[in-house]
């Protein structure tokens, strides 16, 4: 059983949120909400509707944090999800 297939985009950020790199988004309802902060530059222009879409393709996992009191979500690569992939391959084999 294969995921979504995924754009040229859409695997490029996977494949950089695979090697560990993350993005934060603020949530505080603040001058800051919606701000995106990658770790390191981000391989995509936009990476905003391409984190939507790997979030909800199940892909990614998301955190919360607060920095000097303002809370921020950060968005990383799931390894939940690449071992439950794992599964499903050896289980439908």
């Amino acid at each position: 059983m294969t995921g979504p297939k995924l754009s040229p985009d859409l695997q490029s950020l996977l494949e950089w949120l695979k090697a560990g790199h993350y993005i934060e988004i603020c949530t505080e309802p603040c001058r800051s909400i919606g701000e995106i902060i990658c770790s390191t530059t981000a391989p995509v222009h936009s990476p905003k509707a391409n984190l939507f879409t790997l979030l909800q393709y199940g892909q990614l996992q998301t955190s919360e944090h607060t920095i000097y009191g303002i809370r921020w979500a950060r968005i990383s690569y799931s390894q939940h999800n690449e071992s439950a992939a794992q599964n499903r391959e050896i289980e439908h084999g």
